[in-house]
């Protein structure tokens, strides 16, 4: 099973970093050690409503010091010396310092009042620093602490042998490289090479051999593969030409090009010569995909603007994921469809030109920060919508498409029918059922909506594991408003700010998933699922793993949606 933590962290006490350079050269470094980082635990007082928090590290001498106002913390922060008291939900974010040695990184703890729990998150991992002293020709190991490269084990012993691929990012530093397993105590023969102690995985090579007294590390990068687009004898791409090559890493984001035009169809789909849909990530071969036409008009469904069509799959639920997800549970058989999928959360404009008004309270401000007004606004996520508003406008929307609702209410699937929005919980609307056969427009199942937040990729986030690069949050908007859609770079599917800017409803009742929960979540509850976070939430919520819920009836100036429908393609 593949080993999550990265190399740096192989190393707890004393990190050391291992140098890229040619296998005649050796490059030695020194290393800094690190008090280890702040961990919090939460205990019941006596008062009801209020919660102590407790925060510890693990390095003897070293103090604690935290803030509560989202700044960074330091040794001018407030001194923790006992528990700490609070009756509403606070972010916390700490440190651990110690003389002699380099700071903790800073942890962050989101105290949840009404849940009684802790969320902690690791908001800035402290890369290890190093000076480097020099650079020599390899002739033996010299100490425990100094890695060097060989082509040849230099004496028989007992090692950890760790076998470290590269990430999707193709970067060459460290952290771009992660154990995938290791071997502990195998006995390996002096003059063992590459060759010997390399293994066999699929869109990997081995390329660098390295060892010190007590490991050996086996560095493998990822392939670069190419799939060639070609778009057949009805159209071409804008540009004019029949053919486009991406290439890219082994498990890399695809990005295929843009669908090429033609006057009288339109392209469904891309398929190689098997009749597979071309996938989302390069796969371990050069592939070729033709473009498979639809007369515009006659079945099908043509892809609108603003929408992406993602494949289906069937989930086990026996992987592993990364991040750990509490929704493909272990044992739990899913069948994700293909989705044609809006692109972004629906708008203040569009909701505004279905449902006749905009209800939003958020300040509206484009990526920059700069307040808007007027129209300029209706490009920002609508927002203070609650669960009941969201099925309104999927079935308006169907309806003015003439497409077939998927939403039913008391027999019927005509909003105009089913009375004023509730603003509290209302038995009636919450027997609404969803017609999943329809090609109207609904909300995605928390499954679906999983499965595209993680946009076929491994990041904490939606699209990255830098929540600046993908999200709107608390940090980067300094709780000031909603931001422009599409203004963060999208995930592995197209898909923008599934990550912050808005929470978005999906048609799942909250509760807890096993094995044998339905596809669409529970049957019965009193709150809906939403995901994604918000402009006033802190990173931690903004995981495409994070799980969050309230009442079908509760509006927010952080919650919105987004759309889908199944596509027939």
């Amino acid at each position: 099973m593949k080993n999550k933590f990265k190399v740096i962290t192989l190393f707890m006490s004393m990190m050391v970093i291992i140098a890229f350079a040619s296998c005649k050269t050796e490059t030695e470094y020194i290393t800094k050690e690190y008090a280890a980082s702040v961990t919090f635990t939460i205990e019941e007082t006596t008062i009801e409503g209020t919660l102590a928090v407790v925060m510890a590290t693990e390095t003897k001498g070293a103090k604690i010091y935290y803030t509560v106002d989202n700044s960074v913390p330091s040794s001018e922060s407030t001194e923790y010396t006992e528990k700490v008291t609070v009756n509403k939900d606070t972010v916390f974010k700490a440190i651990a310092i110690k003389e002699g040695v380099e700071n903790s990184s800073i942890s962050v703890a989101t105290v949840l009042i009404k849940e009684k729990t802790v969320e902690v998150e690791v908001e800035k991992i402290v890369e290890v620093e190093v000076e480097k002293i020099v650079e020599k020709e390899v002739e033996k190991i010299v100490e425990v602490e100094k890695i060097v490269y060989s082509s040849a084990i230099s004496e028989t012993g007992l090692y950890t042998v760790y076998q470290i691929q590269q990430e999707k990012t193709g970067g060459k530093s460290i952290e771009d490289y992660e154990v995938f397993e290791f071997e502990e105590n195998r006995t390996i023969e002096a003059g063992a090479t590459l060759e010997d102690l390399k293994k066999s995985y699929e869109g990997f090579t081995a390329k660098i051999l390295a060892q010190n007294e007590n490991a050996i590390y086996v560095f493998y990068d990822r392939n670069t593969f190419t799939y060639t687009f070609k778009t057949g004898t009805e159209g071409k791409f804008e540009d004019g030409t029949i053919e486009k090559k991406v290439s890219g890493l082994y498990g890399a984001t695809c990005t295929k090009p843009k669908a090429p035009i033609s006057e009288d169809y339109y392209c469904s789909k891309w398929l190689d010569s098997d009749g597979n849909v071309a996938p989302t990530t390069f796969g371990a071969e050069n592939k070729t995909f033709v473009a498979s036409w639809k007369l515009k008009g006659e079945g099908g469904d043509e892809i609108p603007e603003g929408f992406v069509l993602v494949g289906g799959t069937t989930i086990t639920g026996t992987e592993s994921w990364t991040p750990s997800s509490s929704v493909f549970v272990s044992e739990r058989t899913l069948t994700i469809p293909d989705l044609i999928v809006s692109d972004h959360e629906v708008t203040r404009g569009e909701y505004k030109a279905v449902m006749g008004k905009d209800p939003s309270t958020a300040s509206a401000n484009d990526k920059d920060g700069n307040k808007l007004t007027g129209d300029d606004v209706l490009n920002n996520p609508v927002n203070y919508v609650n669960w009941y508003d969201a099925i309104v406008y999927c079935n308006k929307l169907s309806i003015k498409e003439n497409l077939t609702p998927c939403y039913r209410i008391d027999g019927s699937t005509d909003p105009d029918d089913w009375g004023e929005v509730p603003t509290s919980s209302n038995s009636t609307w919450n027997a609404a059922t969803c017609d999943f056969e329809a090609n109207g427009y609904r909300l995605p199942t928390e499954a679906e909506w999983e499965w595209l937040a993680r946009g076929g990729e491994n990041y904490i986030y939606a699209g990255s594991d830098n929540v600046d690069d993908v999200a709107w949050y608390t940090s980067n908007t300094n709780n000031t408003g909603t931001r422009e859609v599409k203004t963060k770079a999208p995930n592995g599917y197209g898909l923008y700010d599934m990550s912050g800017n808005v929470y978005e409803w999906c048609w799942d009742w909250y509760g807890s998933i096993s094995s044998s929960s339905a596809a669409d979540g529970t049957s019965s509850g009193s709150s809906r699922v939403y995901r994604g976070g918000s402009w006033f939430y802190s990173a931690y919520y903004a995981s495409v793993s994070c799980r969050n819920y309230d009442g079908p009836y509760s509006r927010s100036s952080g919650c919105g949606f987004r759309v889908v429908r199944p596509s027939s393609n």
